[in-house]
């Protein structure tokens, strides 16, 4: 990648970081909370793609890319749904019954490490009170989520084919032998040099939507600046003109002064 598209990242993951902090100027909801966090992850992940790009490993970018999209649909369908408290407490039993079967594997009792895992009373207390209500909620199918929104491409060239690269092909690894012999063919060189620069702009966009998304489900009211900011980063990243850089300083300088983003 080159070092202007790394500046571009770098300036949009911080002024998204003011985004992040402005979620906590308020009292949250569970929904809110989820966003919030939603939209931190977007930043890591976007941040976790461009170091992965620097450093050659550009086809294990799409994995964390499909985890990307995966996410954005489902804020979709959350959205859609109204389901974010299910979500949580689904989330809740999800990763209590996973710890819970780690803890009980007896070939291995004495040698995990049970005080990261063994939950408090309040889970307890709280498990028991979930189970009861014997929620409904299960994961979307991210293909007719992505269809329901008119986004069927964001399914086909991004999820689908992303997963090519998360589930085991049998030409794995034939990349990175190329790359060991330092003799790569051509028409590799060619590929890899297109692939650069895909991941970038397919990564940078499915961030940009899971943070707009974020925003606009969220309870609090956002400046427009803030959205300004997020289209002129997305025409900044495909090297049109834009007022990227202009309207990240305008964000600052509310930071600056004390004077909130949202409300």
């Amino acid at each position: 990648m080159d070092k202007k598209k790394d500046d571009i990242i770098e300036l949009y993951n911080v002024g998204c970081a003011m985004l992040v902090f402005s979620f906590d100027t308020t009292d949250l909801t569970t929904k809110d909370i989820i966003l919030r966090n939603f939209l931190a992850k977007s930043i890591s992940q976007l941040r976790t793609i461009q170091l992965l790009n620097n450093s050659g490993q550009l086809l294990d970018c799409y994995i964390i890319y499909r985890s990307m999209v995966d996410r954005l649909g489902h804020l979709y369908y959350l959205q859609r749904t109204n389901s974010f408290g299910d979500f949580e407490a689904w989330s809740f039993l999800r990763q209590i019954d996973a710890n819970n079967n780690s803890l009980s594997d007896v070939n291995f009792k004495d040698t995990f490490p049970k005080e990261f895992f063994l939950p408090t009373q309040d889970d307890k207390v709280r498990y028991k009170q979930i189970q009861k209500k014997e929620t409904k909620w299960k994961r979307p199918d991210i293909e007719e989520e992505f269809k329901t929104k008119g986004f069927y491409f964001l399914y086909k060239f991004g999820y689908d084919y992303a997963s090519t690269h998360v589930h085991p092909m049998a030409n794995d690894g034939l990349v990175e032998y190329y790359r060991m012999i330092h003799n790569p063919p051509i028409e590799v060189e060619k590929y890899l040099n297109h692939q650069t620069q895909l991941i970038t702009r397919k990564s940078t966009l499915i961030s940009s939507l899971t943070v707009n998304e974020c925003l606009n489900s969220s309870s609090l009211e956002w400046r427009a600046l803030v959205f300004s900011f997020l289209e002129s980063f997305r025409q900044a990243i495909n090297d049109q003109d834009n007022e990227f850089e202009f309207n990240f300083f305008k964000m600052k300088k509310f930071i600056d002064d004390n004077e909130p983003l949202a409300k």
